[in-house]
């Protein structure tokens, strides 16, 4: 067989790793032992024949089949204990693992509100009560406004709002985004000012208005008075514990360590050769 330019560059590259170039213009070959193993139909593509592939074996799956000729054949005169149950769910011939692929769960929403936030990270920032009581609390505002009595004003509702449009008032996704942003903005910019306006009103007249505190100063506040409250229990239940115990051993071995506090000047008297006080017997 004669042998082709890529097949010759092929077979003198055998012990080497180094890349040469073939006598194919534009090409480079290089294969090692190590690749051969790997792909060993590489010679037969280099040859341009394709390469023999070995069909699966089924016969395994086809034992319900094989039973069924032999009993036709009154080769097996007793049907075997697991022939009914095979033949009514015979195995698959999809000898391939399917992956299992649950159905995407997607709402309109998603994206939507996928797009407000990316353009507007910082509203990520604001805190927000995610509390819920049956999952479906936008479906009782009404969403052809934008602003809603006893809701914040936040991305959610800027998504609710250009979902509205689009359903109801049949605007694209763009138009129904620009104007629900432009509505955002314009209601934002006025809480904000009129916060400021009535900051500087206090200050100027002196009211000394005290500013409600936000939600999270107020569970804070509520979490250190559960906390400053078993402080001092704990610290009582302490104090009494060790109480009891003392009764036998720490009490005396307090009043001991008194006792020695006085003696310990008498001795030191007696020491530098003063006459020690006299006990009592």
């Amino acid at each position: 067989m004669k042998k082709t330019p890529a097949v010759r560059a092929w077979t003198g590259m055998k012990n080497t790793c180094r890349p040469r170039k073939s006598k194919v213009p534009g090409t480079l070959q290089a294969y090692t032992k190590l690749g051969e193993y790997r792909n060993p139909h590489t010679k037969l593509l280099q040859e341009g024949r394709s390469p023999t592939v070995m069909p699966r074996d089924y016969r395994a799956l086809r034992v319900h089949q094989k039973a069924s000729d032999l009993l036709a054949g009154k080769q097996l005169k007793i049907e075997p204990a697991w022939y009914r149950p095979i033949l009514h769910r015979p195995p698959s011939t999809n000898i391939v693992m399917q992956k299992r692929n649950p159905r995407k769960i997607d709402y309109p929403e998603d994206n939507l509100r996928a797009e407000f936030y990316k353009e507007h990270p910082w509203e990520l920032a604001r805190p927000r009560v995610i509390t819920e009581n049956d999952g479906r609390d936008y479906d009782k505002y009404d969403w052809s406004m934008l602003e809603q009595p006893g809701k914040p004003l936040d991305g959610e509702s800027v998504v609710q709002h250009q979902l509205w449009l689009m359903r109801k008032a049949g605007m694209s996704k763009q138009n129904a985004y620009l104007q629900a942003c432009f509505q955002f903005y314009k209601l934002r910019a006025r809480s904000e000012v009129l916060q400021r306006i009535a900051r500087e009103e206090n200050l100027h007249n002196g009211c000394g208005t005290i500013w409600n505190k936000s939600v999270l100063e107020r569970a804070y506040e509520k979490e250190g008075k559960v906390v400053q409250d078993w402080l001092e229990k704990a610290t009582a239940r302490t104090r009494e514990g060790m109480t009891r115990q003392g009764t036998a051993g720490g009490v005396q071995a307090w009043a001991d360590e008194l006792l020695q506090e006085e003696e310990a000047p008498a001795a030191e008297v007696a020491v530098e050769g003063a006459p020690a006080p006299a006990t009592a017997a």
